[in-house]
C-alpha cells in the first residue's frame, strides 16, 4: 500500500533493510496502525511496542519532570528498548506519554509477539537490533538539543 511504501522508504530503507525484510517486519510483528487527531494520547501499550510516526508528529511528555521532553517527527523509530536493552537499563515508558501534535498516523508492532519471530531469525533480529539502537542514539541527541532550545 502507499502508506507501508511511504514508512519503508522514510524509517526502514536507511537502516538497510531490504524491501523482503520490510514486508518481513510487517507480517512478524503484526503490525497495527492507528489515526490520532490533535491532543490525542497514542495508546500506552503501544510506546511500550516499536512505533514509527508515519505521518504527523507526536510531542513525548515526561510526567516526573512535567514538560516535553522531545518532539518525534516521520520516520523515527519509537520504542522497542527491550530489544537493546541490558537487564539493568531502567524503562521509562511508565514516566512518559506521546501525544500527537495535529493528524498524525502511527504504526506499531507488538513487541513480544515480534521478539519471538526474531529469535529465529538472528541476522535480521541483529538488523533491527542495529537500527532501534541508532534511533535511540539520534533520540537522545535530539532531546539534548531540545532541551537547549530557546
Amino acid at each position: 500500500s502507499e502508506r507501508e511504501a511511504v514508512l519503508y522508504t522514510q524509517t526502514f530503507e536507511k537502516h538497510g533493510f531490504t524491501v523482503f525484510e520490510f514486508i518481513k517486519l510487517m507480517e512478524f510483528g503484526c503490525a497495527r496502525w492507528e489515526q490520532y487527531s490533535f491532543g490525542d494520547l497514542v495508546d500506552a501499550d503501544q510506546l511500550d511496542d516499536l512505533w514509527v510516526v508515519v505521518q504527523g508528529s507526536c510531542e513525548v511528555w515526561d510526567r516526573q519532570q512535567q514538560l516535553v521532553s522531545e518532539r518525534i517527527g516521520r520516520g523515527v523509530l519509537c520504542g522497542g528498548e527491550q530489544l537493546v536493552r541490558t537487564s539493568a537499563s531502567r524503562n521509562d515508558s511508565d514516566r512518559t506519554i506521546a501525544r500527537a501534535v495535529g493528524a498524525t498516523l502511527v504504526v506499531s508492532w507488538d513487541l513480544a509477539h515480534l521478539q519471538k519471530r526474531l529469535a529465529a531469525d538472528d541476522s535480521f533480529g541483529e538488523k533491527l537490533r542495529r537500527a532501534v539502537a541508532v534511533s535511540m542514539a539520534d533520540r537522545l541527541l535530539g532531546a539534548k538539543d531540545f532541551d537547549r532550545a530557546p
